[in-house]
């Protein structure tokens, strides 16, 4: 990402961080209004679909702020696709969300190639898609957020001991 992006969102710092497993990831780290770590040690959310979902969710951490609906505070984590990687982050995160050894149901397929069919993906897009789903690893994906990317975020933003969670859909 360029430096281009910075300050594109309130309160959000963003940087990249390779895993051990040689992947390069896009953090997005936004910080709840009016943080103070020296004051207020705040649990984070990790968000999963970082480039597609950071544009949507940080903004709306403002409603921490919100007089009528008090929520807990919290440090959003929004974690995505850095580099040439992230153009493809649809098929990537079936490689990341996917639990190792998941059978890849026959409509699936059947819809992967209808889309080929009616112009919407290529064949090579669409071989890269599958392929993706049948070398998954979700569990090495989970082992960077706790073992990798959580030290990091605890030690840079000074985070809660306690109360982290994990935000995402579809699987």
């Amino acid at each position: 990402m360029t430096t281009m992006w910075q300050g594109c969102l309130a309160d959000t710092d963003y940087f990249e961080m390779r895993s051990s497993g040689g992947h390069d990831y896009g953090v997005w780290v936004t910080t709840p209004p009016g943080h103070d770590p020296a004051t207020t040690r705040t649990p984070a959310v990790y968000v999963l679909d970082g480039n597609f979902a950071v544009g949507q969710t940080a903004p709306l951490i403002v409603t921490q702020a919100d007089p009528m609906q008090r929520i807990q505070p919290y440090i959003q984590v929004s974690v995505g696709y850095a580099g040439e990687e992230a153009q493809h982050w649809d098929r990537l995160r079936n490689r990341d969300l996917v639990p190792p050894g998941e059978p890849i149901a026959k409509e699936l397929i059947d819809a992967v190639e209808m889309g080929v069919q009616a112009g919407a993906r290529t064949r090579e897009e669409s071989d890269a898609y599958l392929a993706e789903l049948r070398d998954t690893h979700a569990d090495a994906f989970l082992s960077f957020l706790t073992t990798e990317l959580h030290p990091r975020i605890e030690r840079d933003y000074d985070t809660a001991t306690s109360g982290h969670g994990l935000f995402g859909y579809s699987y």
